[in-house]
């Protein structure tokens, strides 16, 4: 299915293929991982199409099922990925365990967030300040 004249069959290109993602990922300013994957995948494309030798049916039906599959796995269609915010909170009272639930109802009032659960990054005593990661959807 793929080239005649070596392609990604062969080793060289496989270690083109991983050239280029290598100096992509290292030579580039920080970005987020679904960010490098969509890139990742949109080279392989240019990649993928260019050393292919088979008919246009075949190219454009192994394309589809790439993003239909792509679309599935990141597509939030099966599963709700929970974000995380961290927030600076000014108060060292309400940060017991047993208070977690009057903190969480609070900080969604204050944030208009649909909080989940929240955890405690770092408490400074001296500022009274604490560190709370709050996980919302």
């Amino acid at each position: 299915m793929l080239g005649k004249a070596g392609g990604l069959t062969s080793l060289g290109g496989a270690f083109g293929l991983l050239a280029a993602f290598s100096l992509l990922r290292f030579r580039t300013e920080t970005i987020s991982i679904t960010e490098m994957t969509y890139l990742f995948i949109v080279m392989t494309f240019g990649l993928m199409n260019s050393l292919m030798n088979v008919n246009y049916i075949e190219i454009t039906t192994l394309n589809a099922m790439i993003i239909i599959v792509v679309y599935i796995v990141d597509g939030n269609l099966f599963t709700r990925h929970l974000k995380f915010k961290t927030i600076d909170y000014p108060s060292v009272e309400h940060i017991k365990p047993v208070q977690h639930i009057q903190l969480i109802a609070e900080l969604r009032e204050l944030t208009g967030l649909d909080i989940q659960k929240i955890s405690i990054e770092h408490i400074d005593v001296s500022k009274k300040k604490v560190l709370i990661k709050m996980y919302y959807y």
